[in-house]
């Protein structure tokens, strides 16, 4: 029985949807709609709609939206100037290996495997793969922290008493020149060896190096190197003072008893200032250095930021 021959048994209701309780169960046994019938309202079919392979489900009145099987692979498809949006309460991708890839399918940008690795890419390159132990391997380049202020929280360690942080936010080396400043006359730097290096680790500064004098004019007082690279923090305490570790060469003027060199970093204040150490405290010692006095130096000083 030809279905072309019996469009007539198909009958809209008022609702709009094709109705054919009127064709008797052993009337059609096959049928086929050829061309492109305009069919207004619903179609609501109670079993499957099938369609060959590399044939379409199309939708949208360019036919933007496009399903179907190729006989390998099955695709839904947006062929329009719009996005493919899919919306839901909760979208679930049901699959043991997913992979995002771009629209020439030849670079993979995401890759995610049941019980293995989820793997971000960039330009075809791995960047950062998970772990089985809960781990992230970054690969090629750095972990960049975009805001001031954040870093690496390590809360979920313990905790000693009185911990004010657990955010590691700062690293960071570099180095600085430094130039002297004395109570009296004047001390000059060799513009060739007035550098000084420096690690900043969260607020942890580390500051290193040596400097030698090229020239004096009746010094005396006290003797400071200006400055350090990150103001120390301040405190109303003694919590955060600093000592300095001293080497000195070629100073003059130095007995028995003063013959070592000590410092510290002040809290609040930038400068390193430098003493001899003596039976009874410290002295200034800016009147021990002349042409050719070298010092070299090592501090730890806590900053406020």
């Amino acid at each position: 029985m030809s279905l072309a021959r019996n469009l007539s048994k198909f009958k809209p209701s008022s609702s709009g949807l094709v109705e054919t309780a009127d064709i008797a169960d052993d009337a059609v046994t096959a049928g086929k709609i050829e061309h492109n019938p305009a069919i207004v309202g619903n179609i609501e079919p109670t079993g499957s709609v099938r369609v060959a392979d590399s044939q379409y489900f199309q939708a949208g009145n360019s036919y933007d939206l496009q399903m179907y099987h190729d006989g390998s692979n099955s695709y839904i498809e947006d062929q329009g100037t719009g996005d493919l949006i899919l919306k839901g309460t909760a979208v679930r991708l049901r699959t043991d290996n997913l992979v995002v890839s771009n629209t020439a399918n030849n670079e993979d940008m995401i890759t995610a495997a049941a019980d293995g690795a989820v793997n971000l890419r960039h330009n075809n390159v791995s960047c950062l793969t998970t772990t089985s132990d809960g781990g992230i391997t970054v690969n090629g380049g750095n972990i960049v922290i975009g805001t001031s202020g954040k870093g690496i929280d390590f809360s979920a360690t313990g905790n000693v008493s009185g911990t004010g942080g657990e955010t590691l936010d700062d690293f960071e080396e570099g180095s600085f020149d430094v130039a002297v400043a004395t109570g009296g006359g004047s001390i000059t730097i060799n513009s060739s060896y007035n550098t000084l290096s420096y690690t900043k680790i969260g607020h942890l500064v580390i500051v290193s190096g040596g400097i030698r004098i090229s020239s004096v004019s009746s010094p005396s007082g006290a003797f400071a190197l200006t400055s350090v690279p990150f103001t120390p923090k301040t405190t109303s305490e003694d919590t955060h003072h600093a000592m300095v570790s001293v080497l000195h060469d070629s100073c003059t003027g130095l007995g028995d008893s003063d013959t070592v060199m000590v410092g510290q970093v002040l809290p609040g204040n930038s400068a390193i200032y430098i003493y001899t150490q003596e039976a009874n405290g410290v002295a200034d010692p800016a009147n021990h250095f002349q042409s050719g006095s070298l010092i070299r130096i090592n501090i730890c000083y806590l900053t406020a930021s």
